[in-house]
């Protein structure tokens, strides 16, 4: 969501700390605002700090398959060419993905995407508890 001048300025720090070997970025715009991601200057900045000493890697997070549009597909593929690695870290929700077939739905749609996946167990915080978290006995069953 930030300007694109302000992601670059980012970068270009992280970028001079040698140690770093990876910048690891979260984010749900290629779900939510896909189009940001066929911006070309965006896209050249991106390209030009993900390399193979130093790798971008933007994990997004799609939560149902719903979520992967025709724009957000674009979206990923403008992320890959750019030279991004792209995984994503889908959030069991009850009433939302916590079926067997959604998720496994979600899951196979994502591996054609190219992205690396990980399952992320809901925290207990207040606000979501009660309304969105899958108990972990449920989510392995």
């Amino acid at each position: 969501m930030l300007e694109s001048e302000i992601i670059k300025r980012f970068l270009e720090v992280l970028d001079r700390i040698k140690h770093i070997r990876f910048i690891r970025v979260g984010s749900r715009v290629p779900v939510t605002l896909p189009a940001r991601l066929s911006d070309s200057k965006l896209l050249a900045i991106l390209r030009k700090y993900s390399r193979i000493d130093k790798r971008l890697h933007v994990v997004t997070q799609f939560n149902h398959p719903r979520e992967i549009t025709p724009q957000s597909i674009g979206a990923v593929n403008n992320l890959l060419e750019a030279g991004v690695l792209v995984s994503n870290q889908t959030v069991l929700l009850r009433g939302v993905n916590d079926g067997p077939i959604t998720l496994a739905t979600l899951l196979n749609r994502l591996v054609v995407l190219c992205c690396a996946l990980l399952c992320f167990q809901c925290r207990p915080v207040k606000r979501v508890k009660h309304q969105f978290q899958v108990p972990l006995c449920e989510g392995l069953g």
